[in-house]
């Protein structure tokens, strides 16, 4: 027997009458800085994940050469990535929460971390359910 973490329960958010599984929001930012910083990346999806009031269960970084990163963090409520390409100062990033998380949350810490010139946000309600 492990001591794994117990599945989340299926979480139903309710919004304008409208009933979703969680809020993904993407968020690319341009002219960014640090992309190509391991130990900047995983803190700013770690604090992120923090702020959002995640639980963060596990957190994979990988660094491509000569430059780039992705990496993910896990969340008992979903998921936060990153896809890097510091050649061209940009990344595409993912904040997917369910339950009383806000992913909006996220975005000071990653704007903190990676200062963009200019950052799109766009938001989908996942699993949406008619009643």
């Amino acid at each position: 027997m492990t001591n794994a973490p117990v599945a989340p329960v299926a979480f139903t958010l309710e919004e304008n009458g409208i009933s979703f599984a969680g809020t993904h929001i993407t968020i690319d930012i341009w002219d960014s800085d640090h992309l190509d910083d391991e130990t900047i990346v995983e803190k700013a999806l770690r604090r992120a994940a923090k702020d959002c009031g995640a639980t963060l269960l596990d957190f994979f970084l990988h660094k491509f050469r000569p430059q780039g990163i992705t990496a993910v963090a896990v969340l008992g409520e979903s998921h936060i990535s990153i896809h890097a390409w510091p050649e061209i100062r940009y990344a595409a990033l993912d904040v997917f929460t369910c339950g009383s998380c806000n992913p909006y949350d996220a975005i000071p810490a990653l704007q903190d971390a990676f200062t963009p010139g200019r950052i799109q946000i766009v938001e989908q309600k996942r699993g949406i359910c008619c009643n």
